[in-house]
């Protein structure tokens, strides 16, 4: 792969998960679903599964009023052929009530794992922390 085929490929994977970000949190579920490989993968603090069940539990929470905001950083992102792995910086804000009074909690750093199918970048799973694992070079 030449620097032009990666930086292209480095491009498309951060525009993916900018989609990830902005459709999920604007609940715009049908493109949200877009981005994810057809047996897509969602791990984080609170839920473990397929992409579907995750859109599905989502989707749930945002029609009974949860708002979650995702702010996206800096993105680390390798290349190794077909296969990528992308270390993005995300902190996650949500407004809820805490004893009667509304409150924000964030929490921070997320890293994605994704895969390039057919020349186009579709996340594959998306993992919490450190278990994200690196691309074999």
């Amino acid at each position: 792969m030449d620097a032009t085929d990666e930086l292209a490929s480095k491009l498309e994977i951060r525009e993916v998960i900018e989609r990830w970000v902005v459709w999920r949190d604007a609940g715009d579920w049908d493109r949200f679903a877009e981005v994810w490989h057809t047996d897509g993968y969602m791990t984080a603090t609170w839920f473990q599964g397929s992409f579907r069940d995750f859109i599905t539990i989502s989707r749930r929470g945002f029609e009974a009023g949860v708002r979650i905001l995702h702010f996206l950083g800096g993105s680390a992102i390798d290349v190794r052929g077909e296969r990528a792995a992308a270390q993005t910086e995300m902190t996650i804000s949500q407004r809820a009530p805490v004893h009667d009074t509304e409150d924000r909690a964030a929490r921070a750093r997320r890293r994605g794992c994704w895969a390039a199918v057919r020349g186009r970048a579709r996340l594959a799973e998306r993992v919490s922390h450190a278990r994200c694992p690196a691309v074999s070079r």
